[in-house]
């Protein structure tokens, strides 16, 4: 997912919690430690379990994957009482109200979303809960459309002669001081556009058949 070796930024700031990453391209930190997620050997699940995080930081369908064996009680992953973060990879499917209910329902912790593109990070949302800050380097932009566009904190697209990417989803760009005390960028998600229909449905039933 990450293209290359990026620190996790923890959306409740430093000192993180104890942490679990369940993507690779991740450095290694302190307090935070990955697991790579596979189909065919469920020893990670095991490794996951002995490591007792306090907060899980993964894809929207690796959570629910995960929501769905602790409510069946299988791991139990007792240990997480802090957060969940919910890291979405540009055009991939949004957070809706039924996913956080019912990652609500199995974990009852706080839910924190976050956005990254091959590069690193490119939103994060802070413990206010309004809205994601734009993360350093990154830029964004809202077409006449209200469709958000982004440019890497790497300036790839620019060797492709585009100056921003579409993120896939919709919403404002905000400059107004957020009530945890940072300022800048802050974005405004309103949801994601058509097309991820198709794309949030191949990408929960992928998850589906590893379970």
């Amino acid at each position: 997912m990450i293209a290359r070796r990026a620190a996790f930024r923890h959306p409740a700031g430093a000192p993180p919690p104890r942490t679990a990453v369940l993507l690779s391209g991740f450095r290694r930190q302190t307090n935070t430690k990955t697991f790579v997620p596979t189909s065919t050997n469920y020893r990670w699940l095991e490794k996951l379990q002995e490591y007792e995080p306090q907060s899980i930081a993964g894809s929207l369908g690796q959570l629910l994957f995960l929501a769905s064996l602790r409510m069946a009680g299988m791991p139990r992953l007792d240990s997480v009482g802090h957060s969940l973060v919910v890291t979405f990879h540009t055009e991939q499917p949004w957070l809706t109200s039924e996913d956080r209910d019912e990652l609500w329902s199995a974990f009852g912790v706080p839910i924190y979303e976050q956005i990254y593109c091959a590069s690193g990070l490119l939103a994060t949302e802070c413990i206010a809960h309004d809205g994601l800050h734009a993360a350093k380097g990154a830029q964004w932009t809202a077409d006449a459309n209200g469709e958000l566009w982004f440019r890497e904190p790497l300036s790839w697209w620019e060797e492709r002669g585009e100056a921003f990417a579409p993120s896939g989803l919709f919403g404002t760009v905000e400059a107004e001081p957020c009530e945890c005390g940072q300022t800048g960028v802050r974005l405004r998600i309103a949801g994601p556009v058509q097309r991820q229909t198709l794309l949030r449905t191949r990408a929960l039933s992928a998850w589906a058949q590893v379970a």
